[in-house]
């Protein structure tokens, strides 16, 4: 996925934390407080939090993650199945992409910044109609989520689809995704977020879709790209 670090935020209806985290140690998981992690040593771990604009259930936020960390998410969301968590109206995936560290030192008068900005709201709202059919047919309507808004909001407003203000996590964050429960998905969540920061961060822009062409294929055949071209650095 591009090489990012990511985390990822998961909204679900059920269990309120301290029965979740209860639930899920009766199963076998360790930790104390509010994090868990499975047994075995793998570096992977979460934290289980309330999230007063879900209701009656928990939010499960992971620790940083690499791309090969991912099945260990697919069995967390097992668990959490298991245990009677559910999608909801107000729940949701939020994704946070590591942004690099030249990016983030002097956030709102950095150059590179203002142009990340700038690239991402473009590229947004080319692929804006593809990405909520494919990823997210109720955000658009959702109060915490704004997905359609003006350039000048970008990196100033928190409860954008996507928030680029995050100073003290220097990530950027996605929110419009529906929650599922589902492996599949939230993998697909991730290539996404992962792909519109890319793009962002290179100065690439999206040009209109052709007939049947995907934001998916569109960012398969950059990522190829960059994989290549990342071995013959390595070579």
């Amino acid at each position: 996925m591009f090489g990012f670090t990511f985390g990822i935020e998961i909204e679900a209806e059920g269990l309120q934390p301290e029965e979740l985290r209860h639930t899920l140690r009766r199963k076998g998981l360790l930790g104390a407080f509010s994090y868990l992690r499975f047994p075995g040593g793998e570096d992977f771990s979460f934290e289980i939090k309330r999230d007063g604009s879900i209701g009656i259930g928990s939010e499960i936020v992971t620790n940083i993650m690499r791309e090969q960390q991912l099945p260990l998410v697919k069995r967390l969301i097992g668990l959490l199945r298991e245990c009677g968590m559910k999608n909801g109206n107000r729940c949701g995936i939020h994704i946070h992409v590591g942004l690099p560290h030249h990016l983030t030192q002097s956030r709102r008068w950095d150059e590179g910044y203002k142009k990340f900005n700038e690239l991402m709201f473009q590229n947004w709202n080319t692929a804006l109609p593809r990405i909520l059919r494919a990823y997210a047919p109720r955000r658009e309507r959702y109060r915490y989520c704004k997905t359609h808004f003006g350039k000048q909001e970008m990196g100033h407003e928190r409860y954008l689809a996507i928030n680029t203000t995050q100073a003290h996590h220097p990530t950027a964050e996605f929110r419009f995704f529906d929650t599922h429960l589902d492996y599949r998905y939230t993998c697909r969540a991730v290539r996404l977020a992962c792909g519109l920061t890319f793009l962002a961060l290179n100065g690439k822009r999206l040009q209109e879709f052709g007939p049947g062409e995907s934001i998916e294929s569109v960012l398969k055949v950059e990522e190829e790209r960059w994989k290549a071209q990342s071995q013959r650095r390595i070579a």
